[in-house]
């Protein structure tokens, strides 16, 4: 097997993407972005990417596994999505697949969904996002 399984956060923008600095808390609103990094296949390369969102790591109960192609990261929906609530920890989950039809999988670490304003969250501030699990 020649597919290395990389690594998933959960990003605000490319400046986390460059430090790989994973988002605790993340705006419950229209959608949440996710960056990867360090799949590779040097024999037969990378074909396709998926993500998917759930509520446990390497789930996708919150948002199926969606092909998104060759690229290391993608804004995902979360308008239609009546299965989370402000308040739950989701997971990002990428898969790789090869061109020999070989699949890893990799999740990001937790995070916590918070609403534009939230009482605790603005008393803890970035520990209300720490230690999740």
């Amino acid at each position: 097997k020649c597919l290395f399984q990389g690594s998933v956060i959960v990003s605000e923008d490319r400046t986390h993407d460059v430090f790989g600095i994973h988002s605790g808390c993340h705006l419950h609103n229209k959608t949440i972005r996710a960056h990867w990094f360090r799949f590779n296949d040097e024999e037969s390369g990378i074909s396709t990417f998926r993500v998917g969102i759930g509520k446990q790591p390497f789930a996708d109960d919150v948002r199926p596994l969606t092909e998104v192609g060759i690229t290391t990261n993608a804004t995902l929906n979360l308008i239609d999505v009546s299965s989370i609530d402000p308040g739950d920890v989701v997971y990002v989950t990428v898969q790789a697949e090869n061109g020999a039809g070989l699949f890893e999988r990799a999740s990001s670490p937790p995070t916590r969904l918070i609403p534009a304003y939230n009482e605790v969250y603005m008393k803890e501030g970035d520990f209300y996002c720490l230690n999740l699990f």
